[in-house]
């Protein structure tokens, strides 16, 4: 660039500069879930996550009740080891997933 350029031509041809990303507007805490039959509490969190969804994408029904919910998030149809993944923002449940290994 040549010497005397206006500063904001400076600015515009730096193209070592990164994009701001994209990415949440909240910050949310993900935390595993116990998949014992102690850990109701985010088992049925989980739950309420999920038949919300149904809800919307099925409206119609029939939903997951919460008794076969919880089987098939512990222990599933094929006893496959797993893992269950809570996300909260300010302590309420906004989503989960399961990892089957």
């Amino acid at each position: 660039m040549a010497r005397g350029a206006p500063q904001w031509r400076k600015r515009r041809n730096n193209r070592w500069r990164r994009r701001p990303r994209a990415g949440l507007a909240v910050r949310m805490e993900i935390e595993q879930v116990g998949l014992s039959p102690a850990d109701t509490g985010k088992i049925r969190a989980c739950f309420e996550v999920c038949l919300a969804a149904q809800r919307v994408d099925e409206p119609e029904g029939p939903w997951f009740t919460e008794r076969p919910f919880a089987g098939w998030l512990t222990v599933g149809w094929d006893g496959n080891p797993r893992e269950a993944w809570l996300a909260t923002d300010e302590g309420s449940a906004v989503g989960w997933y399961r990892v089957t290994r």
